[in-house]
């Protein structure tokens, strides 16, 4: 384990402020403190306790400035919508933030000093960030919170130090975060709406309203009003505050996004869509001229309409035309668009056989006011198709009565310019742009729904966080800010005694998970989680079966996995992903659900969750035994193979692959642990535990090479061995299928730096592929890159079969360079360079990556299992050097809490502390066995006084500790 040296933490702390950027002037009073080891400052999101609607909607802070703000605030983040990542995905998200707003102070008429500025304290969340510092005049904290999916505040409380009465000047600009003379620049204009203002006034809240050039209008709140001033490109609001000698004031700014679209494009109010579609742009040859809006197309699905909603002058009766054309693939496909009215079916066409594959037409019908809302609600949906349910549309024309054109004249186009509302999938520019005309207002952006909204939504944060609604005030935002904070510490695992980097990684690993978990929504139906808080905004398959964040909240955890088994098909299959609104249809990947559920289950012994997953995983199991399995009754699983490798076997062989047989022998064996923990008969025990067998003696088999002394994948037809060339091969070990002396060949592989072992050229273990293998190669892939799950796979089961040195020495190595190249990007990647230990491809990654890093540290460097008993575990550590440190407040099977301090005694020793909270009244021994292949046997007896024990375990490889709670 890495140690704290002043001279390291001096350079780091330097290389955060060098490369992180963080408040340049900072330097020149001394550095900062870092809360937790928190240096990934630049981005706060609307994730964890903040409350969402929308799943595709959501706002990034970059408040890595003491005097300035950056932010973005995106929607329909969901299929061709990825523009929102730089190409290289090193910098901000999408490049350039949309806007930013800029602070000056100046005090009795002089601009702050910037130079003098020192930064003292630095705390961040994902949903929070304070900084506090000041000059020898004046003292100043802020606070910068996302509230919810739209909706902000920074809170300001300045101090003044002297012993005179000061007059501070407060100045902030809103303005594009790029040139004027930008194509892309979201230009802020000041909005003087007196329906809206008189809302506002109405509840008596103070502030004004901006909008850019794309439509998003948003309303300035403050709970001191401002002198605003609009110049060119630019809003400027100031505040001139007198301040007493020694005497602070506070003043909070609250940004409420979304009075105008809640979409990335161009959205005149004419239309609210309420249900954003995936726009495509179909280059069709079209035999005859055309209106040029064909050319492009918006989708929907059958369990995800289109909807609209249009505010009407009148009431009345309507004229719709809509413009069709059935670009499919498959000649044989039966679209066929359902348009529903007020709720009612308004048309219907077959277009393939009404029109013909790649034929545009134009369908009219009549729409009216029928329940007298002052709205038209108008859908379009899909209805039986055979082999495709997805509708598109290239444009939706309303008209008034006597004023619409025919439908020859809409189908040669120029005749949007007579609806009074019109929306399109015309493209112009990036990303894909929505046209529309006349500006009503809809219902969903009305101002008391807006306001309603925006309050609904602060609500739930706040019950969520245990508080009764409070004010976003200063005082309101720190009773926030302690809830906040309380909610990610209070279970989470604490690090002691290590480098700040790696506490500051530990941390951000337990915030971003809680960061990646949201909301139930559409066809999630409880909590569920985002692989990655920006880009693959779905769950997947093998990443929500390593979601293992039991160590903080394995309810939590387990809803998550629960929400993706029940998106189980009729069939028995499984998504490779889904998320509220999409489901890709694919084979499964490595069979790790089950062992998550059971990790999760050995932490809050919850029957109720086995009952609930247990048919859901027999359901699946019966669908790969019976549709996937393309050899039943063979000696090994042809299953197919997890979907990415580097390595040519996927491409050049028919390949049974060894990973997916290893762990559909531990599927076997956790199915049977889950049946008979919810008391099956022993028929059904006996069944899955003979599964097991007979595919273990088949792996046994076909699969061990005895002269490489490893596990190969074979060829199909043959049984042939395949060499692997991937960390799969010992994949073995974690699901419990190899024996001791297998475990030892596989061991010699693993530490030999000819292969995977840190050396040399390579000074980070266990990439994709074997060094010394054709295909190794450094980029984006499964080909020579290092993915965090493999070693994770890799060091469990090397602590399992008692090799806790080599476990160790993987987790110290890979755990310290993720702790520094989070100092150098303020993340976690996907993949990491074996040459030089830099994050490539995705960041801010939710997903099993980030999951492995911290179970990887408990049971690489703590040797921390916990095992079907619930009084006992498993406790093999392996510190470096002769300084305690510890993991505490970890929760043990039986509902305790528990702190581990450890350290070498220099004899060969590891001394232990175990403090234990919320012990049973009637534990009053640890009793320590030492376990081996020859078996297990008790050492000692320990005394709890006052819920502590000591002792020191010897450093023996292959060789294991148990601890027991008895009376």
């Amino acid at each position: 384990m890495k140690l704290i040296s002043k001279k390291e933490s001096r350079m780091k702390l330097l290389m955060v402020l060098t490369v992180v950027a963080l408040f340049s002037a900072a330097k020149a009073g001394g550095d900062p403190v870092y809360h937790n080891g928190r240096v990934d400052t630049r981005l706060t999101a609307t994730y964890g306790s903040c409350f969402q609607d929308e799943f595709r909607h959501f706002t990034l802070l970059d408040a890595s400035r003491w005097d300035g703000i950056r932010w973005t605030v995106e929607g329909n983040m969901y299929a061709g919508n990825r523009l929102f990542r730089d190409a290289d995905k090193t910098e901000w998200p999408g490049g350039e933030p949309n806007y930013k707003r800029e602070m000056r102070l100046f005090v009795d008429g002089r601009k702050l000093d910037d130079s003098a500025m020192r930064i003292r304290e630095v705390e961040h969340q994902f949903d929070f960030h304070k900084v506090s510092g000041g000059t020898g005049e004046i003292e100043f904290q802020r606070t910068d919170m996302v509230i919810s999916s739209l909706q902000w505040v920074t809170g300001l409380n300045l101090r003044n130090k002297t012993n005179k009465e000061q007059q501070i000047t407060l100045e902030l600009t809103w303005q594009s975060s790029v040139s004027i003379d930008d194509s892309t620049a979201r230009i802020p204009r000041y909005v003087n709406d007196p329906e809206k203002r008189l809302v506002i006034s109405g509840r008596h809240e103070e502030g004004f309203f901006m909008t850019d050039s794309r439509g998003l209008e948003t309303f300035i709140k403050t709970d001191n009003p401002p002198r605003v001033i609009e110049e060119e490109g630019l809003i400027r609001a100031v505040w001139n505050i007198h301040i007493p000698a020694k005497s602070a004031q506070a003043l909070s700014v609250v940004t409420q996004a979304g009075w105008g679209s809640l979409l990335p494009v161009d959205l005149d109010p004419a239309i609210s869509e309420l249900n954003p579609p995936r726009r495509f742009v179909h280059k069709l040859q079209l035999d005859i001229p055309c209106d040029p809006r064909f050319q492009h197309m918006m989708f929907g699905t059958k369990t995800t309409p289109l909807v609209y909603q249009f505010k009407v002058p009148k009431s009345g009766k309507y004229q719709v035309a809509v413009g069709l054309i059935d670009t499919s693939w498959n000649a044989k496909a039966n679209h066929r668009p359902d348009f529903r009215c007020e709720g009612e079916r308004a048309q219907t066409a077959v277009l393939m056989k009404e029109c013909g594959l790649k034929i545009a037409t134009v369908l009219t019908f009549e729409a009216e006011d029928v329940d007298g809302d002052g709205l038209i609600d108008l859908s379009m949906n899909g209805t039986d198709g055979k082999t495709e349910n997805s509708v598109g549309l290239s444009f939706i024309d309303i008209f008034e009565p006597g004023n619409a054109p025919t439908p020859d004249e809409i189908f040669a186009g120029g005749m949007e310019d007579l609806a009074i509302a019109s929306v399109n999938a015309y493209r112009r520019g990036e990303p894909f742009q929505l046209a529309f005309t006349n500006a009503c207002t809809p219902e969903k952006l009305v101002p008391e729904k807006i306001v309603a909204r925006q309050e609904m939504e602060f609500d739930a944060v706040c019950r969520m966080l245990g508080l009764r609604t409070t004010t976003l005030d200063w005082e309101g935002l720190e009773e926030l800010c302690d809830a906040k904070r309380n909610a990610l510490y209070r279970t989470m695992p604490q690090l002691e005694g290590v480098d700040a980097s790696w506490r500051g990684t530990w941390s951000y690993i337990f915030d971003i998970l809680r960061a990646g978990t949201l909301p139930k929504q559409g066809q999630c139906k409880d909590i569920w989680m985002v692989a990655d808080l920006l880009f693959y905004r779905w769950t997947f398959y093998w990443d929500t079966g390593n979601h293992t964040y039991a160590h903080w909240d394995a309810n939590v955890a387990a809803r998550t996995i629960l929400t993706y088994l029940n998106g189980i098909r009729e069939d028995g299959g499984l998504p490779l992903h889904f998320n509220p609104e999409h489901s890709m249809r694919i084979q499964p990947q490595l069979m790790n659900i089950p062992i998550t559920l059971w990790d999760c289950y050995l932490v809050n012994r919850d029957q109720s969750l086995l009952e609930e997953a247990y048919p859901l995983l027999v359901r699946h199991q019966d669908w790969i035994d019976t549709k996937r399995n393309k050899s039943p009754d063979g000696p090994l699983a042809d299953i197919g193979h997890n979907i990415d490798y580097g390595t040519p076997l996927r491409h050049e062989y028919q390949t049974i692959w060894v990973d997916m047989n290893m762990f559909q022998v531990n599927q076997y064996r956790t199915m049977a642990k889950m049946a008979g923990a919810i008391n099956k008969s022993r028929e059904e025990i006996d069944r899955w535990n003979q599964k097991a067998d007979k595919l273990q003696a088949g792996i046994q088999q076909y699969m061990w090479n005895k002269e490489l002394g490893t596990y190969n994948c074979v060829e199909a037809n043959s049984l042939k061995p395949i060499p692997t060339g991937s960390p799969i091969e010992f994949y073995g070990m974690t699901a419990g299928v190899v024996t001791q002396e297998q475990a030892r060949q596989l061991v010699k592989r693993v530490t030999d730096p000819e292969k995977y072992a840190a050396g040399g050229k390579y000074p980070h273990p266990l990439p994709s592929a074997p060094y010394d293998d054709p295909s190794f190669v450094i980029r984006d892939g499964w080909g020579g890159t290092i993915w965090l799950i493999q070693p994770y796979y890799t060091v469990r089961g090397l602590s399992d079969y008692g090799f806790q040195d080599e476990a160790a020495d993987i987790t110290t190595n890979l755990f310290d360079m993720v702790a520094r190249d989070y100092l150098r990007t303020g993340t976690i990647w996907e993949q990491y360079r074996p040459d030089n230990g830099q994050g490539i491809h995705l960041s801010h990654f939710t997903s099993s990556i980030t999951v492995n890093v911290s179970d990887m540290l408990l049971r690489g460097l703590f040797g921390f299992e916990r095992i079907d008993d619930p009084n006992a575990f498993m406790l093999t550590p392996r510190p470096e050097g002769k300084h305690w440190q510890g993991i505490t407040n970890l929760l043990t099977g039986n509902r305790c809490r528990l702190d581990i301090r450890v350290k070498n005694t220099g004899s060969g020793d590891v001394a232990c502390k175990l403090v234990f909270h919320n012990l049973p009244p009637d534990i009053r021994f640890v009793e320590l066995y030492s376990e081996d292949m020859e078996g297990s046997q008790k050492i000692a007896t320990l005394k709890l006084r006052k819920g502590e024990v000591q002792c020191k375990l010897p450093k023996q490889n292959e060789t294991r500790y148990r601890f027991m709670l008895v009376p």
